[in-house]
């Protein structure tokens, strides 16, 4: 395994990330003494506190511009792909009076961003438009805020999530080859074999990716704590296609032992720290594969008890009052009815909530750790922010009875109303969205006090987040640091 070295250059582990991640397992992850350390991030717009005051280093360390090193990842997630820029510096660890106990990237942030729609799944049937109309504008994004004589050195990673882990191995290469061939061909970042640069990572290895970045972010890596027993922050992430969960255990139950990640961090004094995470991923249970099985329930009822050969117009409470949807494939018309009680009773049964042989149960009948809800904080990040904030404002500390009324209130909104926060730009993806707001309000709900057990007495020890001052959350960064 390769890590950011003193020239500047990140490498993935092909060990890890060419072979789907198991629970069952060791994964070490060790940060070189060698890092960036400019920017402290500010975290007043989080309920999460940390016991270090935010603030920026000293301009005197600032490096030119030749000292610093980029690095570009992918998120090629069901519904999109979004290209993230980071932004290191090789600086000696002497040099920096800090009491951090891991490196600070310098830069990470809604300039250093940019996404595409449809994911790179859509284009399974039209390889030859994957290089221009969905690779592009993503690298041209990073390729103008990089220095044109960075770009060779810059590494470029390309990592593919739920939606094509929907799509059988042979479409998965195809659609990888294609993405790469085109990027070797047109642009100069740096890259290893197609194979290493350009990848399906598992939901796992998501999951575990997703629990490091958020902890690296809010301090849960303090080492002082750590020797306190004081826990790192759970993880949950919610997709189009999947959902993940990660978290260290309060307690370790024997018969979960072997089954945990083993996590090994490396502060710069030298000294180890092992963390035992356990990560599950769920897939089919992302917003947009949800919607879809739900979806084909209705046709299902519908078609069985209809006796006419005309296409059915299906009742569904989980859209918007008055709104008229054909399904994807023609066969019905689905009408609005706005309920948003009805539909979270509706999609409940989607959750999969079987018996498991040790208590307590996720969904999908999965067996894992007690969780210790009035001891472990969670943050929950995607969906469980957009759904919330986006058109709810509700963004942040979780209040599940306020999310209900809010939710409620604009379910029973007739569509006619609805259409008019549509923005002019960008309208195709804000109609989806705004279509979809009532089914994933109540989808969050199930999963996260069904599926996942939040109970709703202790919700307070959650939060959705989708930036931690000037750093959008992203799992992308877990992936760079190991």
């Amino acid at each position: 395994m390769r890590f950011l070295g003193s020239d500047g250059s990140i490498s993935f582990s092909n060990t890890i990330t060419r072979r789907r991640f198991r629970t069952l397992g060791v994964i070490t992850l060790v940060t070189l003494l060698l890092l960036a350390f400019l920017y402290r991030f500010a975290l007043s717009g989080s309920t999460f506190k940390t016991t270090k005051e935010a603030g920026y280093i000293s301009s005197d360390h600032l490096l030119k511009e030749e000292k610093r090193n980029y690095s570009v990842v992918i998120d090629a997630g069901s519904s999109g792909s979004r290209v993230m820029v980071y932004v290191w510096n090789t600086l000696e660890q002497e040099s920096i009076n800090s009491n951090k106990h891991l490196p600070l990237i310098e830069r990470a942030g809604k300039k250093w961003t940019f996404k595409t729609s449809p994911g790179i799944s859509s284009y399974v049937d039209s390889l030859d438009n994957v290089g221009i109309q969905h690779i592009k504008p993503l690298l041209d994004f990073a390729q103008n805020i990089i220095p044109q004589e960075k770009l060779s050195e810059t590494p470029l990673f390309f990592l593919a999530t739920a939606g094509m882990r929907l799509l059988d191995k042979k479409q998965q290469e195809s659609l990888l080859l294609n993405a790469c061939n085109f990027t070797r061909t047109n642009y100069a970042f740096q890259l290893s074999t197609c194979d290493d640069s350009f990848q399906v990572v598992s939901g796992e290895l998501e999951g575990l990716y997703g629990w490091i970045s958020v902890n690296y972010l809010l301090d849960g890596f303090d080492f002082e704590k750590s020797k306190q027993k004081s826990l790192s922050h759970g993880f949950l992430d919610m997709g189009g296609a999947s959902t993940q969960i990660a978290f260290e255990p309060s307690l370790i139950q024997s018969h979960y032992r072997d089954n945990l990640a083993r996590v090994t961090l490396r502060s710069l004094n030298g000294e180890d720290h092992v963390f035992n995470v356990f990560v599950a991923t769920f897939l089919g249970h992302g917003t947009n594969e949800a919607r879809r099985r739900f979806v084909d329930q209705l046709k299902h009822i519908a078609i069985k008890d209809d006796t006419t050969d005309a296409v059915p117009s299906i009742n569904d409470p989980c859209l918007p009052s008055g709104l008229l949807l054909p399904t994807i494939d023609g066969s019905a018309v689905l009408r609005g009815g706005g309920r948003f009680s009805e539909c979270v009773t509706a999609t409940e049964p989607l959750l999969n909530l079987t018996s498991c042989a040790i208590e307590p149960c996720l969904l999908g009948g999965l067996s894992a750790p007690k969780i210790d809800f009035s001891l472990q904080r969670f943050v929950g990040v995607s969906e469980y922010w957009y759904a919330s904030h986006d058109y709810l404002g509700l963004g942040g500390l979780w209040d599940v009875e306020r999310f209900e009324r809010q939710a409620d209130r604009f379910c029973r909104r007739p569509w006619s109303q609805l259409e008019r926060l549509l923005p002019s730009t960008n309208e195709i993806v804000r109609t989806g969205r705004l279509q979809m707001q009532c089914f994933k309000a109540a989808w969050l709900i199930n999963v996260l006090h069904k599926g996942f057990g939040v109970p709703r007495g202790l919700s307070s020890n959650f939060e959705s987040i989708n930036r931690i001052g000037d750093v959008e959350v992203s799992w992308t960064l877990g992936a760079l640091l190991i």
